[in-house]
């Protein structure tokens, strides 16, 4: 596979940062950063690395340029490897802690003795860090926190780890005439999961256990249980619990799997009071196993307490009804596919319409665009949306929000966009009273359409920003603005716990699968189960609509 430009600026950061952990000449570790900067801004970076001009860029050096061409050839880069057998563990493990950049972290470990998050923690409960040079109080109480956060984290998995895990024991299971399936939380359409619940039904159930154990990344020797269950401690620190039996047992075996605890005992109490007669359950699917009950099937997101048995479930979103999308990025800025992979991946994705959204200037980290490469990333969009005419290609930006609630394009700019993605990238930690005022006065801008990623937040990394989320989503009812369902699975941003507000209010959803690569558009499906999970209608669903009503949803301060 050819080295794309995010990964080769991904090893060059790594570079970087395990010079600094050595403590390497500053000047090098500054030339492998900022040529990381300039691979990930560079749009041509693969047809230069193949023709070997990469050092006629300003900020790539012989040095850098060898590294990525040996990755290239190789598949490694031999400095990172070298750098990574170097550095030693505990260093590493330092380093690891969210606000504990390189430096900090060598001082830890050079002047305090500290090995082990274990030691760290200690050290900060014991006041041992407030009088290091370049710590102090505020410092110390930061990296408590970081580890506090750390710890509730352990355990926990993103639904792309999940379904990445779920692949495997598939895979696995295919192999002996059977299947997998990822269950509880996940399979509930929930942000994240506490450990892995997969089912295994097969001919042999024994024997397809063995093997998804074999395929899982499994640290140590899995315990088994009773009927057919077996635990084990995945090398994520997460647990996993699977569970094998025979294929006509397929729908018992989910519904116990999926949960949750509620649901699962209301569905028992109706089986003794008389629902199967108490005789044995025809289950090889869980409608099946509901009609065998005689009460209503109920969809896996919707399941709660068991209050929702026999309640009409109402309309709940389908993936396949979804036409189109918005928020997406190519190689013109931080994305790894280029314009046409992209816009082919939205049609092999049953898409009609589609919306290409590269970053805005101030994002120069991520290769915003300025208004000369704009133009020409613009009339690329043109020449390869007139070779599909069966796909509707919109063309637009995720504009930064910045401090003061304006957007980074002048308006005779922002006009010439289909659309525009608000997005606030920095500046995090602003009073909560700021930050609503910052992100109200976007979304009264007349030419945002969409407000990306509302919150901010990173799951299992950075907490939201201080948002009154109530009073943006009264704003954009009023202006006419979508708020995003961000499908990315470190975002799903907004929180589901929101959405019944915005179902009250009637605010659009566009459900963005903010994909920096073509497999990217595959996380409209994390986005799809978590608007289940919340019941999101999907009339109020801007992906739902077709091209036509899309775009003139969408283009507000050009009506």
């Amino acid at each position: 596979m050819p080295l794309d430009r995010r990964d080769a600026a991904d090893a060059l950061d790594s570079i970087a940062e395990l010079l600094e952990l050595r403590g390497d000449n500053p000047f090098r570790v500054r030339a492998f950063a900022g040529g990381a900067r300039t691979v990930k801004a560079l749009p041509d970076f693969e047809d230069r690395l193949a023709a070997g001009t990469l050092t006629e860029v300003k900020g790539i050096g012989k040095g850098i340029a060898a590294e990525l061409e040996a990755m290239a050839a190789t598949g490694a880069s031999p400095l990172l490897e070298e750098l990574r057998a170097a550095v030693p563990a505990g260093l590493l493990e330092l380093r690891s802690v969210p606000g504990l950049g390189p430096k900090k972290a060598r001082t830890l470990y050079e002047e305090v003795g500290i090995r082990t998050l274990a030691e760290l923690e200690y050290a900060c409960r014991e006041n041992r860090l407030k009088g290091l040079k370049g710590f102090g109080e505020k410092t110390q109480a930061k990296v408590l926190e970081a580890l506090r956060s750390m710890a509730r984290n352990a355990g926990w998995l993103r639904r792309d780890e999940v379904k990445a895990l779920e692949s495997l024991a598939d895979a696995a299971a295919r192999a002996r005439g059977g299947r997998a399936f990822a269950c509880g939380a996940y399979r509930r359409g929930e942000t994240l999961a506490e450990g892995l619940d997969l089912v295994v039904a097969a001919p042999d159930p024994g024997e397809a256990l063995e093997a998804v154990l074999a395929a899982l990344p499994v640290e140590g020797t899995a315990a088994r249980e009773r009927g057919g269950v077996a635990r084990a401690r995945l090398s994520s620190g997460a647990e996993a619990r699977v569970t094998a039996g025979p294929e006509g047992a397929l729908g018992l075996l989910l519904v116990g799997a999926t949960g949750p605890a509620g649901h699962v005992r209301a569905l028992g109490r109706i089986r003794a009071e008389g629902g199967s007669g108490g005789g044995p359950i025809h289950c090889p699917d869980e409608p099946s196993f509901y009609a065998d009950l005689g009460v209503p099937f109920v969809p896996p997101e919707r399941r709660f307490d068991g209050a929702e048995i026999g309640a009409a479930p109402g309309a709940l979103l389908e993936r396949a009804a979804l036409r189109g999308c918005v928020h997406a990025h190519t190689t013109w800025s931080d994305g790894s596919g280029s314009v046409a992979g992209m816009l082919d991946a939205a049609r092999g994705a049953g898409l009609s319409w589609f919306g290409l959204s590269d970053h805005s200037p101030t994002a120069s980290y991520a290769g915003g665009l300025t208004l000369e490469r704009l133009a020409a990333q613009q009339a690329e969009i043109d020449r390869e949306a007139a070779r599909r005419p069966d796909l509707a290609v919109l063309k637009g930006t995720e504009s930064d929000i910045l401090a003061d609630g304006s957007l980074d394009y002048p308006d005779g700019v922002l006009a010439r966009f289909d659309f525009v993605v608000a997005s606030v990238h920095s500046q995090f930690g602003m009073p909560r009273e700021e930050m609503t005022r910052r992100v109200l006065a976007a979304v009264r801008n007349p030419f945002t359409s969409v407000l990306g990623h509302p919150t901010g937040r990173l799951l299992l990394g950075r907490k939201g920003f201080d948002l009154d989320v109530p009073a943006v989503l009264r704003a954009c009812a009023e202006e006419g603005v979508a708020v995003e369902l961000n499908a990315h699975p470190s975002r799903l941003d907004l929180d589901p716990e929101w959405m019944p507000l915005a179902v009250e209010l009637g605010v659009t959803v566009s459900i963005g699968p903010d994909a920096h690569e073509v497999e990217g558009l595959g996380d409209l499906e994390h986005g799809v189960a978590v608007a289940r999970r919340a019941g999101l209608p999907p009339a109020l669903v801007l992906n739902t609509r077709d091209a036509a009503a899309a775009r003139a949803f969408l283009a507000r301060g050009r009506r």
